[in-house]
């Protein structure tokens, strides 16, 4: 029987183009400066309702973003560990913006665009509990190219 060599690995930074996580809170009526104080932290992005967008039109609510600071060819799993190491202290402050009527909505995004084709993304069960006190949803985004897009 002859021996199968595989120098395919998913996970390498070679077939990842780029990936990120990310918190963004979102809500219909609090000002981007009321959720900073909530939360307790400066975020990465804010806006306000009524904010330009680039492509035209205009921001429909207020907003903040905390990222995960990693370069974006690091994996998913290293932005979302960097992203729950950084907003864990601040988890009670989420919590409670999460909890407010006029929030739409409080939710973790992980992203990778790549180049492979058999790709899973999995979260810590220590990550998943932060996520959970804080009261954010988790959303997944796998976007797949092949080898001569990007």
């Amino acid at each position: 029987m002859s021996e199968v060599l595989q120098d395919y690995e998913p996970d390498s930074p070679k077939w990842r183009v780029r990936g990120a996580a990310y918190l963004a809170i979102l809500s219909e009526a609090e000002a981007p400066e009321v959720l900073v104080r909530a939360v307790g932290l400066e975020p990465d992005k804010s806006w306000a309702k009524g904010d330009p967008l680039r492509a035209g039109g205009k921001r429909r609510l207020n907003g903040l973003i905390y990222e995960s600071g990693l370069d974006e060819k690091q994996s998913p799993l290293d932005h979302l560990a960097a992203l729950i190491k950084r907003l864990r202290p601040y988890a009670e402050g989420i919590a409670e913006v999460s909890g407010w009527p006029t929030t739409q909505s409080v939710r973790v995004r992980v992203v990778e665009h790549t180049i492979a084709d058999n790709r899973e993304v999995w979260a810590e069960p220590e990550d998943l509990a932060a996520m959970a006190a804080m009261k954010a949803q988790l959303i997944v985004d796998l976007y797949f190219y092949g080898a001569d897009d990007e």
